[in-house]
């Protein structure tokens, strides 16, 4: 990525955020979000969902409030790693699929 090759060409220090999929979009508008929501995969508001490959593979969803408190927490480290990782939670699209349907009470068209 050029942004990186730019920062690691300069003596600043820098840390990458890495945080998967903001969990806003498929949660919003039962939670406070400052983005709208977005249908990447699973459509909760619709009950359907296209689950990507076997659906096996977990993936990580993180709230942007928590990934706020987290850069926010970073900003006192005395150094940064050139990579940070923000987990808020760790399913499968399956799983995921499984808590969506139990949320709605309902089977999902897939």
């Amino acid at each position: 990525m050029a942004v990186l090759e730019s920062l690691e060409a300069t003596s600043l220090e820098y840390t990458s955020f890495l945080n998967g999929f903001f969990l806003d979009y498929f949660i919003a508008p039962h939670v406070k979000s400052y983005i709208r929501p977005m249908t990447v995969f699973v459509d909760v508001a619709n009950k359907s969902a296209a689950i990507p490959g076997s659906g096996d593979v977990p993936v990580v969803f993180t709230y942007t409030f928590d990934i706020a408190r987290f850069v926010a927490a970073a900003l006192t480290l005395p150094k940064w790693e050139k990579e940070s990782y923000i987990i808020g939670g760790k399913v499968t699209w399956k799983q995921f699929l499984n808590l969506a349907e139990g949320a709605r009470g309902v089977k999902f068209d897939v």
